[in-house]
């Protein structure tokens, strides 16, 4: 008759096969971990490489490229004078990269992805952002005077004191969006998703916001004058602004 295995030599052969499972898990995580690592110091060359290439006069050599979660801090991606072009991020992937300081002056954003981008504090003066997403991105102290925004995504956006005087954001969406204390003097938000916005103490001196959808934001002791425009039937006063 057979005889059962011995408990010794069954714990043995148990310890057996789990060091061999935990060195091959180990090694698997090993192997990706230096697989990523790789990708990862490959991709940060080659992010180097093109902003090099897009400063010293390529500067289509960012359109299209897959730049998200790189780090672009301060990046000088502006036009050198009124003569030159500024750098070209066309539909270029750019989804939590971070781009705060950046100079991206005139830059081509048209359809790229800035979804949870940092922009704060960049300077944006005259950029292309038509078809762009910047749902949930942090736009706080950016520049964004005299930039087209009409149908931009900026749902959820972080816009707290930025600068957006003379900005064109007739039909956009920002709703839920922080415009604490922006400076939105001269604004088009004609027809605009403004529902849960929060507006306190923002400059909407000669801003147009006829058919602007106000509801449920929070307008206390925003700043306001006679050349503002309101969507019909709505009281400014009624909702905390400050007539100047």
């Amino acid at each position: 008759m057979a005889q059962n295995p011995s408990p010794v030599n069954m714990d043995f052969l148990l310890g057996a096969v789990v060091a061999i499972v935990s060195a091959f898990i180990g090694a698997a995580t090993q192997y990706l971990l230096e697989g990523r690592r790789t990708r990862n110091e490959k991709k940060e060359q080659w992010v180097k490489a093109a902003l090099e290439w897009a400063v010293n006069g390529r500067k289509d050599s960012l359109r299209r490229a897959d730049l998200s979660r790189a780090d672009l801090r301060r990046a000088d991606l502006g036009p050198e004078d009124e003569s030159t072009e500024s750098v070209d991020l066309s539909y270029a992937k750019l989804s939590r990269a971070d781009l705060s300081g950046a100079n991206l002056s005139r830059a081509d954003l048209s359809g790229a992805d800035l979804r949870r981008v940092k922009l704060y504090g960049a300077n944006l003066y005259w950029a292309n952002l038509y078809g762009t997403n910047l749902r949930g991105a942090n736009l706080s102290v950016a520049n964004l005077s005299e930039v087209p925004l009409s149908g931009v995504n900026l749902r959820g956006a972080n816009l707290r004191g930025t600068n957006l005087r003379g900005a064109n954001l007739s039909g956009v969406n920002l709703r839920g969006a922080d415009l604490l204390i922006a400076n939105l003097s001269g604004t088009s938000l004609y027809g605009a998703d403004l529902r849960r916005a929060d507006l306190r103490e923002t400059n909407l001196r000669g801003a147009n916001l006829y058919r602007a959808d106000l509801r449920a934001a929070n307008l206390f002791e925003a700043k306001y004058d006679v050349t503002t425009v309101w969507p019909d039937g709505f009281d400014p006063v009624a909702a905390g602004a400050i007539l100047i």
